[in-house]
């Protein structure tokens, strides 16, 4: 079936509904984003619930698109993503880098949650880069590959992200869940990216270890976290790190 792309809008979001194949032939669904995107519509949400086929060739439409989403600063999202669809996203990792949701409405609230980290991450560079230096203790483990989990220690913790101080290291870029324990906040449960491996020449101290960016974090859990950290900013560690 021939693609057909319709066009809809719904809280300041465009809502892309579309149907039919998405392979080589494809190039207007580039055309459609980029027309929003020229007309200042930066967040786009696409419905795949009608998406018959996806091929390898549709598979570099789609992410021709998604580049020119990023490269205008802008925001694209997918929702009901028929398990054909899923499983060759899924096949490539671009299940690891776009956004999917169940529901229309699921995926309209990602939207007005990233608008209000947007804010947090906007805050006045001071505030923004406060770190708290005590441990806390973390399990973690691979996201998407194996489900074993792993003990470490946070040893530097921001409202962004944290180096975690452990055995097991995963490559760059490699997303991780983790879980850990607020003193008097809670548990938090959030996932991460991998952005740095530390070095045993550079840094033997805090080796093995890694850093990690907090990702898709939602509302709640980022202002407990920032909290966290306006009330814990001026603590310093006198402790060493010690053997996990």
């Amino acid at each position: 079936m021939a693609l057909e792309i319709y066009s809809r809008e719904k809280q300041g979001i465009i809502i892309l509904d579309v149907r039919g194949n998405i392979d080589i032939s494809s190039s207007e669904f580039i055309e459609v984003v980029g027309w929003h995107l020229s007309n200042h519509r930066l967040d786009i949400l696409c419905d795949f619930q009608h998406v018959d086929l996806l091929d390898y060739a549709g598979l570099s439409v789609i992410t021709i698109a998604y580049k020119n989403v990023v490269n205008h600063d802008a925001r694209m999202k997918f929702f009901n993503i028929p398990p054909n669809v899923r499983s060759i996203l899924h096949a490539v990792m671009l299940d690891r880098i776009f956004e999917l949701y169940d529901t229309e409405e699921m995926a309209l609230n990602a939207f007005k949650e990233d608008k209000q980290i947007d804010k947090i991450r906007h805050m006045q560079l001071r505030r923004r880069f406060k770190r708290v230096h005590f441990e806390i203790p973390v399990t973690y483990k691979s996201k998407f590959g194996d489900q074993k989990e792993h003990k470490g220690k946070f040893f530097d913790i921001s409202g962004e992200g944290a180096f975690i101080y452990g055995k097991k290291t995963f490559p760059l870029h490699d997303i991780i869940a983790l879980e850990f324990e607020l003193p008097h906040m809670g548990t938090i449960k959030v996932d991460a990216k991998v952005v740095w491996l530390s070095d045993k020449d550079v840094q033997p101290q805090q080796y093995p270890g890694v850093g990690v960016e907090f990702y898709t974090v939602s509302v709640s859990t980022q202002k407990r976290i920032v909290n966290f950290i306006e009330k814990n900013a001026d603590i310093r560690s006198s402790q060493c790190m010690p053997p996990i």
